[in-house]
């Protein structure tokens, strides 16, 4: 069954408590999306300006090239997952193990679309998660990348007891072809929350996808 994830991308505290209180309305876990103004020109709230959710499960996507500057940040929060972005990213297997240390926090992985299944097949033994990016990481509402779907069954091949999930590129167009790769997890921002009826857009997505 596919797990329909929230994932936010907000800029202010107050944005991102109205859209907690959405969340909590629909499901019991969400995506946190971090992203360095050095990495993409689309910076997002600081985490030191959010308190840890405990009734909620977080993920963390952290999008930097520096990610180990955001770790400790990140792990205040008692998450449920941290996910790295794999491209260019400085350290990486570094920080894998730096919050695998944590012993009850997982560990995720994101890849663009450009990057093959192959390039991060080194690191599925220290994974709970890897994150196929439907476009490249860094800004919300983007189209799906058709070629990036084929992933989900490579990836499975060779790590079948990783957790494998989609982020972004869910339109009423793709639904469809999504729904037939079976992913345990889909990120949803823009789809879900630009519209006046989250709640039913919500069950349009578990009907169609779980």
């Amino acid at each position: 069954m596919t797990k329909i994830v929230p994932a936010l991308l907000v800029k202010t505290a107050q944005e991102y408590h109205d859209k907690i209180r959405l969340v909590r309305q629909l499901t019991d876990r969400y995506q946190l999306d971090v992203i360095d103004p050095e990495y993409a020109d689309n910076p997002t709230l600081d985490l030191s300006d959010i308190e840890p959710r405990l009734d909620l499960q977080c993920d963390v996507h952290i999008m930097s090239f520096h990610p180990q500057h955001y770790i400790e940040s990140a792990l205040r929060l008692r998450p449920h997952m941290v996910i790295l972005q794999f491209e260019q990213a400085e350290n990486i297997e570094a920080c894998i193990a730096s919050i695998k240390r944590r012993g009850t926090v997982k560990v995720g992985l994101a890849i663009n679309p450009q990057t093959e299944v192959e390039a991060v097949a080194h690191l599925f033994a220290e994974l709970d998660h890897i994150l196929i990016m439907a476009y490249s990481a860094g800004f919300a509402g983007q189209k799906l990348q058709p070629k990036i779907l084929k992933k989900v069954a490579h990836v499975r091949e060779l790590a079948p007891n990783v957790e494998v999930g989609l982020d972004g590129g869910v339109s009423d167009d793709t639904l469809a072809r999504i729904a037939k790769c079976h992913f345990d997890v889909v990120n949803v921002n823009s789809f879900l929350f630009q519209t006046d009826d989250v709640l039913g857009r919500y069950s349009k997505l578990l009907e169609e996808l779980s």
